[in-house]
């Protein structure tokens, strides 16, 4: 499943456009500071799996852009269909630890809940760095990637 080509200023089409971990790094990581960025949200995405956290993600921000210098890797866990427990455990990081995972993984961590969030749509705004950086409207729309199981598919 490919992600699709760069809309125009660089940006994915708008709507959530399924991918692979493969796919995300064949398309999105073509110099070292990408590689490097990826590679965190790898460790990251290892660090879900040790704990249990095994949900669909998206992957949305800079790093799905042209940018060749994004900031982080924006990673949405989708709590939708977990269990009340995980729920919370996914609030309790979002609460005390978003700031570690940016130090540590260079992400910027988010959680979706069943009737709470939904980042998928909100990460789908050009905001207001990507609209004056653009010429784009802060309410225009860009693509964000989902990852349904990705487990599978990190590399030890």
């Amino acid at each position: 499943m490919p992600i699709p080509a760069w809309a125009p200023l660089g940006l994915l089409p708008p709507g959530v456009h399924l991918a692979t971990l493969a796919d995300i790094e064949a398309h999105l990581c073509w110099n070292p500071h990408r590689a490097a960025l990826w590679e965190g949200g790898l460790q990251f995405l290892r660090y879900l799996s040790s704990q249990g956290m095994v949900y669909g993600i998206g992957i949305g921000g800079g790093f799905t852009t042209t940018k060749p210098l994004p900031a982080d890797v924006d990673i949405i866990l989708d709590l939708t269909q977990a269990s009340d427990a995980h729920q919370q455990k996914g609030c309790q990081w979002f609460n005390e630890r978003r700031t570690e995972f940016k130090t540590t993984y260079s992400i910027d961590f988010l959680i979706n809940l069943p009737s709470n969030s939904d980042f998928f749509s909100f990460l789908q705004y050009v905001g207001p760095k990507s609209a004056m950086q653009t010429g784009l409207k802060e309410k225009d729309l860009k693509g964000v990637l989902r990852v349904q199981s990705w487990a599978d598919g990190l590399k030890t």
